[in-house]
Formats: structure tokens, sequence, C-alpha cells
């Protein structure tokens, strides 16, 4: 799993009070706000955090940015300066009652401890810093405004093998094996319940946690590979039940949209039928496609023509 991916179920968990995590962030009332959402700051010019948490009873947000590598950017940090409590409220859409405060955070890995504080620490700012260790979390430079928050991470303990995975599966780094595995069952649920389609967006949606809130360029890698899978997966193992649908093609749809042609699962809840064992084998065989590094891709154009 990335580092992107386990800090965001990790905090997550946190944040909903997921048993065997600590409890310190929800019992301090943060929630998640946003993930990968760009807005702008007092000076007009666009910071994107990580991932937004706020609190109405801490009065307080906090806006993490991570680094997998050894250094912050100069610019980035100074755009991050210039955020101040408007910007939350009337560009991030977080609620002025979780506004009184806010830092900015910074999270790197252990391995870059010496080098991750230093444009910070030039810089003059006050963002806390912390990095992932073997057992957790800890802070290295500066605190967070709120003193409360601030203790939760001197130091944070955490398994990190306990960590769930379920809260936010993909990112854009992920594999479209995982894509794939993820992206089917929500497929075969929406057949369950007799739906005639399956359209991009509803599908983004229901696989990637506020979705509707990421900032439109990371939705589009997401979608990019969604679409791939599905497109394959028409074409392939479930070409008997889906189909991209000819108005999508044309453009007529606003979003990539498959046609269910052929649904064996209306209203059968029971996965131990045999429709549903069919359908499991079909999706085993589609991870095992985008498993496979040697596979020959099928590109499929916009007019329809297939091409290798």
């Amino acid at each position: 799993m990335s580092f992107n991916l386990k800090l965001l179920n990790l905090f997550f968990g946190m944040c909903t009070g997921t048993t065997g995590l600590p409890p310190d962030l929800h019992r301090l009332g943060y929630i998640p706000e946003t993930v990968e959402t760009t807005f702008s700051n007092s000076e007009d010019r666009n910071v994107a955090p990580d991932l937004i948490i706020a609190s109405a009873q801490a009065h307080h947000t906090v806006c993490f940015e991570w680094k997998s590598g050894a250094n912050t950017e100069a610019d980035q940090l100074q755009r991050y300066s210039r955020v101040v409590p408007n910007d939350l409220v009337a560009k991030a859409f977080v609620h002025v009652n979780k506004c009184a405060t806010h830092d900015i955070a910074i999270i790197g890995k252990d391995e870059h401890r010496g080098t991750i504080p230093i444009g910070v620490r030039d810089g003059g700012y006050a963002f806390p810093v912390m990095v992932t260790t073997a057992t957790g979390m800890e802070t290295i430079l500066n605190a967070y405004t709120h003193v409360p928050t601030d203790g939760v991470f001197r130091p944070l303990n955490v398994n990190w093998d306990t960590v769930p995975t379920s809260f936010f599966p993909l990112d854009a780094d992920s594999e479209l094996w995982e894509f794939a595995e993820h992206a089917i069952p929500h497929v075969l649920e929406q057949m369950i319940k007799g739906a005639p389609r399956i359209r991009m967006d509803d599908l983004a949606k229901s696989m990637i946690p506020l979705y509707d809130r990421m900032r439109p360029d990371y939705k589009g890698q997401l979608k990019q590979k969604i679409q791939q899978v599905m497109d394959h997966a028409s074409r392939a193992q479930f070409s008997t039940y889906l189909q991209r649908s000819p108005r999508a093609v044309a453009g007529v749809m606003q979003t990539p949209t498959w046609d269910v042609i052929d649904n064996p699962l209306v209203g059968m809840a029971d996965k131990r039928q045999k429709a549903w064992k069919a359908m499991q084998k079909k999706h085993e065989s589609l991870i095992n496609y985008f498993k496979n590094p040697q596979r020959q891709e099928v590109l499929e154009m916009d007019e329809g023509e297939a091409v290798r």
C-alpha cells in the first residue's frame, strides 16, 4: 500500500473511532472534510492538501500535506502560509464553526527526518512537521495551535499492520488489478437492484470516499483507470452482460456509461447461487488479466473502432 493510502486510511480510521486505532481524534470531534481538493489562498494562489480534517468541538481545522520524498517545496510552503480561515470556509467549504484556528501539517517518512523540516524551518513557518515511524508517528518540529490536538502526536502509537484498508482502498497510483478488484462488486450490486446501466460517476462515487470533493485533475486520473477496467470487462469477461453505451461513445452521455444487456442477478442477494458463482469466476479472471504483465491491451476508440 502506498504512503498516501496508509495515511488516508489511518486518519479516516482515527476520525471514525475504529477499534484498534488511537481514539483521540475521534474524541476531539474531527471528521474528514476533503481529500485531494484544490482551493485558493488569500493571494488567490492554489493549494491542494492531501487531506483536510476539522472539528466543531475543537473549532480547529488541519490541512495535511504529506511527502514521500526527502524535501518540501519552497513555493508550496509559501502558498500554504497564506491560507486564512476565510479561505477554508468560502473556498474549501469547511464550516465556520470548525475554523477558529487552523494548522498546515507536513508528514514525511522517518528516513527523511533530517531533510523534511529544512524548508519549514528556513521559511520561518510554524507548520507542525511529523514523520511516520515503525511504531506510529511523531512531531519533530513546531506544534499544533490547538493544544489537545498537538498532544495526539507526541507520539502517536500505531501498529501499521493493523491499520484498516477499507476506508480508502484506492488512489491514483493503485494498479489496474486493484481497480478491477473493487469496481466489479459495485457493478454486481447495481445489477442485483436491476440497474439498466452503470454510470462512471456513480461507480467512482461508490468506490472512492469524498470523490465529489476531489480536484478535477485527480478525479480524471481515477476515472481513467476505472474506464480502462470497465471497457475491458465489457469487451471480454463480462461481454455477455455489459456493453459500452453507444450513446456514451457518441458523446450523448455526460459520463462514460455501460449498458446492462443481460442480467441474471436481479433480486438475487444469495451469493451461493450458480449465477453469482459464475460472476465471481469472471471477476477473478478479470483481476488476473490485469495482474499479468504480459497482457496485450486492446484500446477502444471513441468511434467504436478497436485497435491493438
